[in-house]
């Protein structure tokens, strides 16, 4: 029921329009502050995880993994994606925050603004957010680019 219910918010988070996108918000957070054996299981769907980049050979056999890609530091190192679905997507909430820094920043300060409400309630939350990897190599934990962010 828990998978279900994630499903369902996962996809309304990801609709193009700002109020439905921020009304799931809502809903993420107070779905993820239930206290049960499936919280663990609920951020990683809905928040996401942290997969080092990766591109397939084109015309080699060689892949090509994290600072192979990097040329410069402020480059893509590391993508969200949720395990939710059986092919691996990149439309969590921590990838929502990154596509959308720059083209839609009402939602993207709002979406920070529901992290750092749940992290003030929960310390497994709190823990999870703040020892999220960076999508970057300049900056040290995924949290460090907020206060820059939003001053701006």
């Amino acid at each position: 029921m828990s998978r279900k219910i994630a499903k369902i918010l996962f996809k309304q988070m990801n609709q193009n329009f700002s109020d439905k996108v921020i009304d799931s918000l809502k809903q993420v957070r107070i779905f993820l502050m239930i206290n049960d054996s499936l919280k663990q299981h609920r951020m990683e769907w809905l928040l996401g995880i942290p997969q080092i980049v990766h591109r397939d050979p084109y015309r080699g056999t060689k892949h090509s993994f994290g600072a192979e890609l990097v040329d410069m530091i402020n480059e893509t190192a590391y993508d969200y994606r949720t395990t939710l679905f059986r092919q691996m997507s990149d439309d969590c909430v921590f990838s929502l925050i990154m596509k959308q820094r720059g083209r839609q920043d009402q939602i993207v300060i709002y979406a920070i603004k529901e992290l750092m409400k749940m992290s003030l309630k929960c310390d497994v939350i709190a823990r999870y957010v703040h020892t999220m990897l960076p999508h970057t190599y300049q900056l040290a934990r995924f949290t460090d680019f907020f206060e820059d962010y939003i001053q701006t």
